[in-house]
């Protein structure tokens, strides 16, 4: 039960409500009354809408639609069957909108007034299309200026709505399309504003996983902000962006959220979050795999310009993540790129193993290992039809390994420091430049390593570089450049430095017995190609040593530089070589090429020519067995030419001129002198026997004498020499003629001769000089092995001194001589000489210091009682050696006053034997004691008979014993009163002895005693 206060208070609360409920319902009368009038009035308003909705749209939104079904729809307002517009968006896209119909809510307050006010068009299931003409684009720079004269503030308010439309834009970047479907959208506009917001949602290609949602508030292009997402796009959803004839994005999916704002002057700030799944480029390395990550991005779009860049920008997967920045533009039919990727964290070393595999086959083995840390930019540009990606990589060091299995690379083993390394799509091929702190090269073809090698390596679209470098080779420092090109296969190099070579180096692989090794001053700078090496070479060999075969060497020392000597070489067929060469003041000129065969190189044929080379440069690079001292060879040549096509047979020409040349052969006394000298040298190498022949013409000579060392064989002495270079038998023939020549003893001009030297004889095998007033010719042959000369000769009208000189017979006489000779002795028993001659001497004379020699102590009153010499007209004989016995037959000797016939023989340093027959003339006789005294000169003088008697010479040379062998008749020889001497008596006054002894008295010689 309630209290009275209680009770009282609900009552007066029921009381002041029933008081509103009455207020409310009188309220609620008057407007019914109210609106059961407007009712009819807007009843007649709206039927008579049509044209009233017609002329205001048309007006308000310069445009027009057909609403030829237009009918009320209650209070609402008026339904539109069939609707249908259009309009074109200035300097931008054409709209076409249909729908089934267009709802149009009307604002009924100002409809009573005569104004038309949408509250909202309801376009549900309609088609709306936009489509973008091939020349406009989608945003204008002149929208700003029409939205500026039209004013969005004088636009009527409304709202649009619609439930499943389906939107197309067409034309979106180039001829790609977009459609929407199940599109649900509202959008309005307020009064008294100038913005126009929004929201829209739907599914891209009509598929469920493909939804799309954005909203928009649009004030002007310089001031609107749209914020959409949509999920489950793939690449071709985003190839409608990206339109090429092959697709950019081959697969993925992608999630994004993105933001458009606008903001003064045409630009437009684009903020981007995208998540992806399995995405994949077209062309991408295999290398990198399918992405799936997130990229968050901030752009700004010019709408002047069409181009989108990006400010800020992160993208990352799961073996990429980065920076983005670079700008993509939209002027052109297709969109250009040009962007920038920058990593700290990608497969770098899968990225350049790949890429190396991709490299031509001549690069194939190469092995290039990298460092932490490192920096790679991944660039995008090109259109989306040819895009054109390129990396560039930043590292701190790392190893770099080539071990080709062509031969004709270089094996590598590089330590590196800093790399940079790029790549490009378009070429497919990696640059890079490498710092390069420690390492090895070797390239096999020519054997030549290089160690310690530092510099910087630079691989190049058109190949790899080595400039600049600096190494040990053969021990010493190397500098230079290396550049190799790939597409042709072509490695240019610029060599110079110092080179120690060892005793095994390429140079002496080049060619079988050429020896180089030593210190070598090097510039060189050529090109290799697989079939065709070119090199020009400058070089200092002052102190290496360089040998041909045995007998060339030029020592340590020695001047001699190389001066652009020009290398071509095709491998495993030729080589030619073209230059000059300076050695000490010698200028050489040279050419040489080899051929290929055998699997060694082979020389075919080599030129060099010297205008002058000084003769002790020459003694100094020889090693033969003779010593040259002089002046200078003028017109010096060489020719080395192989002969035939195959085997070592070859032929050597060498020539030269000399105004003073001496050769010594090593142990001979007496050199080889020439003056005015021409040589001419030959030698052929063959498979069936080698020879040699010399040609030399001199304005004056002198040799050796006969006997002497005169030609020695050509061979090595030294052991070693001898091991590597087998001697091979090489006889000899030389040419010889001189103006005027010496052979001690012998004299002569105009000398003539042909020369032979082999390992077992040597000689002239024809010789002819005029000798004096005469002419001697003739040969002479010398057998190495048995020490034995043959000496064959013919003289006329010769001084004979000579020849006796030459037979080491003492100078007994001298003359005219005419005769032969031929004889064989062993040098080293004069015993065995062997030998038969004729001669005739006119014009004589004995020398009495011979016949003194041999008389001495045995004459009486001395020397003093010999004249000077004696005389004689005519003398000759015919004679036979034996040993050390000289026979004479035929024996000779006239004069005016005597006349002496005989036969015998002498040893040499021995006895003698001789019969000989004297005749006297009277004149003579009576000068002579002995015959004036025992003899009747007078009985001769009147039977003008000559005195003749026989004489018996026996006993040593030096005390020859002599007997009377014959006498006159009696009655003539002896004087008056002397009958009674017998003729034992005879013997003892020792007649022989005094007669010879006066003899050799008569002053002036025999012809001068008898006048």
């Amino acid at each position: 039960m309630l209290e009275p206060e209680e009770a009282s208070r609900i009552s007066a609360e029921d009381h002041g409500s029933h008081r509103r409920v009455r207020f409310w319902l009188l309220t609620l009368l008057l407007t019914a009354a109210l609106a059961a009038a407007v009712v009819l009035f807007i009843q007649y308003r709206l039927a008579n809408i049509r044209t009233l909705v017609q002329e205001a749209i048309s007006a308000r939104m310069g445009t027009s639609f057909l609403a030829e079904r237009v009918q009320v729809n209650g209070f609402r307002g008026i339904v539109i069957r069939d609707f249908a517009t259009s309009f074109e968006v200035p300097d931008g896209p054409v709209v076409q909108v249909r729908a089934p119909e267009a709802q149009i809510f009307i604002d009924l307050g100002n409809l009573l007034y005569r104004e038309l006010t949408v509250d909202r068009l309801q376009i549900d299931g309609a088609e709306i299309v936009l489509e973008r003409p091939a020349e406009r684009q989608w945003l204008a720079p002149r929208l700003a200026d029409v939205a500026g004269a039209t004013g969005l503030e004088a636009l009527f308010a409304f709202r649009v709505t619609g439930k499943d439309c389906t939107v197309s834009l067409r034309n979106v970047v180039g001829e790609t399309s977009l459609s929407l479907a199940g599109v649900q959208l509202d959008f309005s506009k307020l009064a008294d504003t100038a913005e126009i917001s929004g929201k829209c949602s739907g599914t891209l290609s009509a598929a469920p996983e493909k939804t799309l949602e954005a909203t928009f508030h649009y004030t002007s292009p310089e001031d609107f902000d749209v914020r959409a997402r949509a999920s489950g796009l793939t690449a071709q959803d985003l190839n409608v962006f990206l339109p090429a004839e092959r697709q950019l994005l081959v697969e993925g999916v992608l999630n994004a959220s993105v933001r458009l704002s606008g903001y003064p002057k045409g630009a437009v700030i684009v903020s981007l979050e995208t998540a992806f799944g399995h995405l994949l480029l077209r062309d991408q390395p295999a290398v990198i795999a399918p992405a799936t990550g997130t990229l968050s991005a901030l752009a700004a779009y010019d709408t002047a310009s069409h181009v989108l860049t990006f400010s800020t920008a992160k993208a990352e997967s799961e073996q990429i993540r980065g920076r983005v920045d670079g700008t993509i533009s939209f002027a052109e039919p297709l969109p250009r790129f040009g962007l920038r990727f920058e990593t700290d964290h990608v497969p770098v070393q899968e990225a350049i193993a790949y890429l190396l595999a991709s490299q031509p086959e001549s690069f194939r083995g190469v092995d290039l290992a990298v460092q932490d840390p490192y920096q790679v930019t991944l660039l995008l540009n090109g259109t989306t039809e040819k895009p054109e990606i390129s990396v560039e990589a930043r590292l701190q060091g790392g190893t770099l390994k080539f071990e080709p299995t062509d031969e004709q690379l270089p094996i590598v083993n590089l330590t590196l420091t800093l790399m940079n390394i790029t790549w490009d799509s378009a070429s497919g091929r990696p640059r890079g430049v490498f710092n390069i702190a420690a390492g090895d090269i070797v390239y096999r073809p020519a054997g030549v390593a290089a160690q310690q090698v530092s510099g910087t390596l630079t691989l190049a679209e058109d190949g790899l570089s080595l400039e600049p470098f600096s190494a040990q080779c053969f021990g010493a420092p190397v500098t230079g450049a290396v550049h190799y090109r790939p597409g042709d296969q072509r490695l240019d190099f610029n060599l110079s430095g110092m080179v120690d070579l060892p005793a095994k180096n390429p140079l002496t692989g080049l060619l079988e017995r050429l020896d180089v090794q030593g210190l070598l001053n090097v510039r060189c700078a050529g090109a290799l190609q697989p079939d065709h090496y070119t090199f020009d070479v400058n070089m200092d060999a002052t102190q290496a040593e360089i040998a041909y075969d045995w007998w060339l060497k030029k020592p340590r020392g020695g001047g001699a530089t190389f001066n652009a000597f020009n290398v071509d070489i095709r491998p495993k067929k030729s080589i030619a070589i073209v230059g000059a060469t300076a050695v000490d003041t010698a200028q050489i000129s040279a050419s040489l090429e080899f051929a290929h065969a055998g699997g060694r190189w082979r020389l075919q044929s080599l030129r060099a020519k010297s205008p002058e080379i000084d003769v002790a440069t020459i003694n100094k690079c020889m090693r033969i067995p003779y010593t040259a001292t002089g002046d200078v060879a003028r017109d010096a040549t060489l020719e080395w030419k192989r002969a035939g096509r195959g085997g070592d047979d070859h032929d050597v020409h060498i020539t030269g001129a000399f105004d003073k040349l001496d050769l010594q052969p090593d142990g001979a006394e007496v050199p080889f002198q020439l003056r005015n000298v021409a040589l001419d040298v030959r030698f052929e190498d063959r498979r069936e026997g080698n020879t040699g022949s010399m040609n030399i013409k001199a304005a004056d000579a002198t040799t050796p004498p006969f006997g002497g060392k005169w030609f020695l064989p050509l061979r090595p002495e030294d052991p070693e020499l001898a091991k590597r270079f087998p001697h091979e038998e090489r006889p000899w023939t030389f040419t010889l003629a001189a103006d005027h020549l010496k052979v001690p003893p012998w004299e002569g001009v105009d000398f003539k001769a042909g020369a032979f030297v082999s390992e077992q004889e040597n000689g002239l095998h024809q010789f002819s000089a005029q000798v004096g007033e005469g002419r001697i010719s003739g040969a002479y042959h010398f057998k190495t092995d048995e020490n034995v000369s043959h000496l064959q000769a013919n003289w006329e009208r010769v001084p004979a001194h000579f020849l006796i000189q030459h037979l080491k017979f003492p100078a007994a006489l001298n003359g005219l001589i005419t005769g032969n000779v031929e004889y064989r002795v062993d040098q080293d028993d004069p015993g065995t000489l062997a030998g038969t001659g004729t001669f005739e001497i006119a014009e004589g004379q004995f020398s009495a210091d011979f016949v003194y020699s041999m008389l001495e102590n045995r004459l009486q009153g001395g020397m003093g009682t010999l004249p000077p010499s004696l005389r004689f007209s005519r003398m000759r004989a015919d004679v036979e050696l034996t040993g050390d016995k000289v026979i004479t037959r035929n024996v000779r000797f006239e004069s005016p006053g005597i006349t002496i016939a005989g036969d015998g023989n002498f040893v040499l340093q021995g006895d003698m034997d001789y019969t000989l027959k004297v005749a006297v003339e009277p004149g003579l006789a009576e000068k002579i004691p002995a015959l004036r005294e025992n003899l009747n000169i007078e009985g001769h003088r009147l039977t003008q008979s000559p005195i003749e008697l026989a004489f018996h010479i026996t006993g040593p040379a030096f005390n020859p014993k002599g007997a009377v062998a014959g006498l006159p008749p009696v009655g003539v020889t002896l004087v008056s009163g002397a009958a009674e001497v017998t003729s034992e008596a005879i013997k003892v006054i020792d007649i022989p002895r005094q007669i010879l002894l006066d003899l050799f008295k008569i002053g002036g010689g025999i012809v001068g005693a008898g006048q």
